[in-house]
C-alpha cells in the first residue's frame, strides 16, 4: 500500500546557484507563494497518502527543523538526519539505510504533485524492480542531462551532453535495499562527489515512470519566478484584509491586517501577505507574490515579481520580473529594467558563468537587507548581494 511507504527527502544542499536567496536560509526554505519550497513536497506527500518522512539536512538545518518540527501540524511524522559532508546524491542516499523496507526518495528543492508520487509508488509496488526513476519531458535537456529508455526500462543517463527535446531525470525514485550495494560500487567523480545516477546504472532492473503532472525545479534565481508562475494559477480569491476604494480583478489573496489603499489597481493572480500596506495608487500586476509586513506605496508598479517579508517599496518605483529578499528598502524612483534592447534572452552571471535564463523578461535578484538610494536603475538579470547599499542615481550594470 502507498500509505505504508516511507519517504526520504534530500534537503541538505547548499544551493549556491540560488545566491543571494540561500545566504541566510536552506535551499529548501526558499519561499514560493509565501511558504517554503519544502512545504510543497510535504503537503503533496500527505495528499498521496504517505505520512512518514525522513529529511536529510545540513546547511541551514536549524531553520528547517524549527519550521517543520515533528511534522504534527502538517499531518506527518518527520525525523531528521544530518549529512556529515556534501559528497553528492549517492552519498546522501546512504543515510536512508535505517529505513525499513523499500523507500521513496524526493529532492527537497523540486515540486512534485501527489498524483505522480502515488503513480510512481504504485508502479514500483506492482512490478517490484530494483528501482523506479521518475522522468519528465523537457524542450531543452542540456541543463539537466538526458535519459534514454526502451519501453519502461532505463538504458542510459547522459550528464548535460545532449541538446534539444528529450526526457530528464526528475529527481524522484522508489528503491529496494539493493541500491545500497550499488552505491558501494560507485567511484568518486572528479568534482569529489558520488553520483546517484552512477549507482542506478549498476542495477539490473530499473524502470522509468513518465510523470503526468507539473514538475517544477528551483535551482537558479529566475526559477523562483518560473515556480511562482506555474503554481499561482491554482489560487482562489480570499480577502482577510481591508480594501478601500480600490479595483481588484481576477483571483487575489489578501492576508489578515493588510490594507489596500484607495486608487490601487490589482490584477490577479496575486498573493499579498499579512499586515501589508498597498497604495494608495499602486498597480499590482499578475503573478506577483508579496510577503508579510511589506509596503508598496504611492505610484509604484509591481509586475510578475516576488517581494519577501518586511521589504518596502514606498513610492515611485517599478519592480518587474524580479525577486527581492526580506528587509529591503527601495528608494524613490528605483527601477528594475527587465528587457534588453535587442529583445534577446537575458543571461545571468551565476558562480562566474553566464547562464541563459531562457526568459526575455527578467529583472533583478536582490538579497536581504539591501537599500537603494533615490533614482537607482538596475539592468536586467543583475544579482545584488545581501546588505548592499546602492548610492542615489547609480545605474547598476553588473552584479554587486
Amino acid at each position: 500500500m502507498v500509505g505504508e511507504v516511507k519517504a526520504f527527502i534530500m534537503a541538505a544542499g547548499i544551493g549556491s546557484r540560488l545566491f543571494p536567496f540561500t545566504v541566510n536560509r536552506a535551499k529548501a526554505m526558499v519561499p514560493i507563494l509565501n511558504k517554503p519550497l519544502l512545504q510543497f513536497g510535504l503537503e503533496e506527500l500527505k495528499a498521496a497518502g504517505i505520512k512518514d518522512a525522513t529529511i536529510l539536512v545540513k546547511s541551514g538545518k536549524e531553520g528547517i527543523i524549527k519550521y517543520f518540527g515533528d511534522g504534527k501540524k502538517f499531518g506527518l511524522k518527520i525525523r531528521y538526519i544530518e549529512q556529515k559532508e556534501n559528497l553528492g546524491t549517492a552519498d546522501a542516499i546512504k543515510y536512508a539505510k535505517d529505513l525499513i523496507g523499500d523507500f521513496l526518495v524526493l529532492s527537497g528543492d523540486t515540486i512534485f504533485l501527489h498524483e505522480d508520487i502515488e503513480g510512481l509508488v504504485k508502479d514500483y509496488l506492482r512490478n517490484k524492480p530494483d528501482a523506479v526513476m521518475a522522468i519528465t519531458e523537457k524542450e531543452e535537456v542540456r541543463s539537466f542531462g538526458s535519459v534514454s529508455f526502451k519501453g519502461d526500462k532505463l538504458i542510459g543517463i547522459k550528464e548535460k551532453t545532449e541538446e534539444g527535446r528529450g526526457f530528464i531525470n526528475a529527481g524522484m525514485y522508489m528503491f529496494s535495499k539493493g541500491i545500497f550495494e550499488a552505491i558501494d560500487k560507485v567511484e568518486r567523480r572528479d568534482n569529489g562527489e558520488y553520483f546517484l545516477t552512477d549507482a542506478l546504472m549498476k542495477l539490473k532492473n530499473v524502470k522509468v515512470y513518465k510523470m503526468k503532472k507539473m514538475w517544477v525545479d528551483v535551482g537558479y534565481p529566475w526559477e523562483i519566478l518560473n515556480a511562482t508562475e506555474a503554481l499561482i494559477k491554482t489560487i482562489k480569491t480570499k480577502n482577510q484584509g481591508k480594501v478601500e476604494k480600490a479595483t481588484i480583478k481576477g483571483d487575489v489573496v489578501i492576508g489578515k491586517g493588510t490594507v489596500i489603499r484607495s486608487g490601487t489597481y490589482i490584477e490577479g493572480p496575486v498573493i499579498i501577505g499579512e499586515r501589508c500596506e498597498i497604495g494608495p495608487n499602486a498597480y499590482i500586476r499578475p503573478n506577483t507574490v508579496i510577503g508579510d509586513d511589506c509596503k508598496v506605496g504611492n505610484a509604484c508598479e509591481v509586475k510578475n515579481s516576488v517581494i519577501m517579508n518586511g521589504t518596502k517599496v514606498p513610492h515611485l518605483s517599478y519592480v518587474g520580473d524580479s525577486v527581492i529578499d526580506e528587509g529591503c528598502n527601495l528608494g524613490a524612483g528605483t527601477i528594475t529594467a527587465n528587457l534588453r534592447f535587442d529583445k534577446a534572452d537575458i543571461k545571468v552571471l551565476v558562480k562566474g558563468k553566464l547562464e541563459d535564463s531562457r526568459r526575455k523578461k527578467l529583472g533583478a535578484f536582490i538579497g536581504a537587507g539591501v537599500q537603494t538610494g533615490v533614482n537607482v536603475n538596475i539592468n536586467p538579470g543583475i544579482i545584488i548581494s545581501p546588505n548592499s547599499r546602492i548610492l542615489p542615481g547609480e545605474t547598476i550594470r553588473r552584479n554587486v
